[in-house]
């Protein structure tokens, strides 16, 4: 390539350029053009009072956390039969929980550990940890540590001495205890040793954070179960959600709502705050900097500011739930609380919850959640075994008068009034109800779809092996071939569907039976990556269908045997000996 002097000229000046900015740059621009993104946070405030003056947006250098008075203690741990609970004395928060062998890591290295990342967006000592106390307002200083005691492995005692930004000083008196496997209860008082009225501003208890389950647990994404939502139950006790990663608008609407409690949700867990007493409650979602679709969402209560006279204090309690969206534990916390499940509508939730106390049950025999769900099938299935045969009988008797129908219709095909008459004449001439196929099929579908969503959130199944299935929440992945992922179950149920299509009486013409042919290809694509459970649950039941399919037909072979030989006046053959 040849280069004019023009070219040389201008090629000299951008290299020295180049140079100088990065010589020079640094000076100007300090460390910020290497620093990551700042999260984008976007709050709301669900209310019980008039709400307050939003703060003002934090900027990127505050969402580095404050460097508090004291410095950070030891961790004192309290535990529970769900797990171990590890606080911090100074900001009074708990750091970490560290859940028991019910629910390990993606390696089963030991118990999943639920950590709160939710970043500082103000210079509060606390933050946003689980239970620890910030105000928005005016942001406070640890000055002393006054007590923290240890007063068994289910309680701890903790004092402090805070400073709010006008420079008044008050203790806080925080009893942390365990009131079961998954719930822990935070009494707080507030206390003004001075002789002088005190007036103690807004101040936030926070919940702590909760990421998506594939993010907290390392498991496989599915997107039919990667549900993360925020929660909230009305004084009223309509329990009510959104979703986490919706639009801004209706992140929005979560504002100005009267509440009992309020969470986050994900998957297979559910992190909520209840306060003995009204308070705003507030939610704020930080987007991952990164640009994927993944947030974290804090909860905090929000106590408006009060006065304290001399010598006087002020007692708050606060339950806080963080553990499996299991419904014994949750309705411990609150009797609305496991409708944060979401296994459907009435009657579906109701049937759903029945299935998994059934299962729960089964698994406390065999111990087994494979054989369980096997067992459950089956029992199902059997339950409704008659109501199954009458519609395959009356299929069968559709699709023998469906020669005399398909003449009907040709004939009369330019009066449908008369038709239809005809039709109806030849049903009752028959004694055939054209329905009857279909609505003892439709008695059975909520109590299946009630299994779909029982199965579909069992946190009890993550981890289960069974056969070569090495997690019952996952799907049964045996190998992949050129990054197709192969799952033997759903495969096997594809197969199954197929094989029943071709055993089950039908009135379609041709055409019709062919597309219904394509069904199973359909059903395999969209449904390839569901948890085994659901598949397992699927295949069990259509061979359970195909094996009464079969029996039907040799039953009717038989009678139509009988009957023939009847009309044609055969006697049995004797044999003499």
């Amino acid at each position: 390539m040849n280069l004019d002097k023009p070219s040389i000229a201008a090629v000299v000046i951008g290299a020295a350029a180049l140079v100088a900015w990065y010589s020079f740059a640094p000076n100007f621009v300090g460390q910020t053009q290497n620093a990551p993104a700042a999260p984008v946070v976007q709050q709301s405030t669900a209310v019980t009072a008039p709400a307050a003056p939003a703060a003002p947006a934090a900027p990127a250098a505050a969402a580095k956390p404050a460097v508090p008075a004291v410095k950070a203690l030891p961790l004192i741990t309290i535990k529970s039969a769900g797990g171990t609970y590890s606080i911090q004395p100074v900001s009074g928060t708990i750091e970490k929980i560290t859940l028991n062998d019910k629910f390990l890591k993606k390696d089963r290295s030991g118990g999943l550990e639920i950590v709160n990342e939710f970043p500082a967006l103000t210079n509060s000592i606390a933050e946003y940890g689980a239970l620890g106390l910030r105000s928005d307002r005016s942001p406070l200083t640890v000055v002393k540590v006054l007590q923290s005691q240890q007063i068994n492995d289910q309680e701890y005692l903790l004092v402090r001495q805070l400073r709010d930004a006008a420079g008044n000083t008050f203790n806080v008196s925080s009893r942390y205890k365990v009131v079961n496997d998954y719930q822990l209860q935070l009494s707080m008082n507030i206390y003004n040793p001075s002789n002088k009225t005190l007036v103690i501003p807004e101040l936030a208890v926070s919940g702590g954070d909760l990421q998506q389950w594939c993010k907290l647990s390392g498991d496989q994404r599915s997107n039919a179960q990667e549900i993360h939502t925020v929660e909230y139950c009305t004084l009223s006790g309509k329990v009510k959600s959104e979703e986490v990663n919706s639009d801004e608008n209706d992140w929005a609407e979560l504002s100005d709502k009267t509440v009992r409690w309020a969470g986050v949700t994900n998957r297979f867990f559910a992190q909520l705050l209840r306060c003995n007493e009204p308070v705003k409650m507030q939610m704020a979602r930080v987007e991952d900097p990164s640009g994927s679709e993944e947030f974290s969402v804090n909860n905090s209560a929000i106590l408006n500011s009060f006065t304290l006279n001399a010598r006087s204090g002020r007692e708050f309690t606060f339950d806080y739930y963080m553990g499996p969206k299991q419904p014994k534990a949750l309705r411990a916390f609150d009797p609305e609380a496991s409708e944060v499940m979401h296994l459907g509508w009435f009657p579906i939730d109701f049937l759903a919850y029945i299935m998994l106390a059934i299962l729960n049950w089964l698994y406390g025999f065999v111990g087994s959640f494979g054989w369980s769900i096997i067992l459950l099938t089956l029992l199902i299935r059997t339950i409704f075994f008659p109501v199954t045969m009458k519609a395959n009988a009356s299929m069968r008797e559709m699709q023998a008068l469906s020669p005399k129908l398909k003449e009907i219709r040709e004939k009369y095909k330019d009066e449908p009034m008369v038709a239809q008459t005809k039709m109806s004449e030849l049903y009752r001439e028959h004694h055939v109800n054209p329905l009857g196929g279909c609505l003892p099929m439709l008695i059975q579908i909520p109590v299946f779809i009630a299994l779909y969503y029982a199965l579909g959130s069992a946190s009890e199944l993550r981890q289960q092996s069974f056969w070569w299935i090495n997690d019952l929440a996952q799907p049964d992945t045996v190998a992949h071939v050129f990054g197709l992922a192969i799952n033997p179950l759903i495969i096997v149920w594809t197969l199954l569907m197929v094989v029943q299509q071709k055993l089950t009486p039908t009135a379609m013409d041709p055409m019709q039976a062919k597309v219904m042919l394509a069904m199973p290809l359909v059903m395999l694509f969209i449904l390839y990556s569901l948890p085994s459970a659901l598949t397992l649950y699927w295949s069990v039941s259509q061979i359970f269908s195909i094996a009464q399919m079969m029996y039907q037909n040799k039953v009717k072979q038989r009678e139509d045997a009988k009957r023939q030989s009847a009309e044609k006046g055969d006697k049995p053959r004797t044999v003499r000996s």
